[in-house]
């Protein structure tokens, strides 16, 4: 005779076992992955940049080209060209002879953000004269 429980289970009990045992051990291997290879950052980004050591020097934003800012670490040729473009905007609408005063300066530039000036600063130096007060 049939037990109630058994005549409305979709599975018969030895089938439920099987399938209890293969989700344990998938369970298990998920488990065993997580313990034994723990990766929060797949690809954390490098402490110095790949083409850092293209770098003479500290560089000034206030003159360098595209192709200098480009090697700073996280820059690339969009933010280069994004610094250089405030730059000029900068000064022409001010008249000032330095468009960036001091690193936070740089924050203007749309995808710098602390994370970013923390990791270009010591790169960048504010200290040297532009080609402007030069020729004064």
């Amino acid at each position: 005779m049939i037990r109630n429980d058994e005549a409305r289970s979709f599975w018969s009990v030895s089938q439920r076992r099987g399938a209890m045992a293969i989700v344990c051990v998938v369970l298990l291997v998920l488990a065993w992955r997580l313990v034994w290879n723990r990766q929060l950052i797949s690809a954390p980004p490098p402490d110095v940049g790949e083409r850092a050591g293209e770098l003479i020097s500290r560089l000034d934003p206030n003159l360098a080209s595209e192709a200098q800012l480009s090697v700073l670490p996280l820059f690339g040729p969009s933010r280069a060209k994004a610094v250089v473009a405030l730059r000029e905007q900068l000064l022409q609408e001010s008249g000032r002879s330095r468009a960036f005063e001091k690193l936070d300066d740089l924050s203007a530039v749309k995808g710098i953000g602390p994370g970013v000036l923390k990791q270009i600063e010591p790169y960048l130096t504010f200290d040297l004269p532009t080609t402007r007060d030069m020729s004064r």
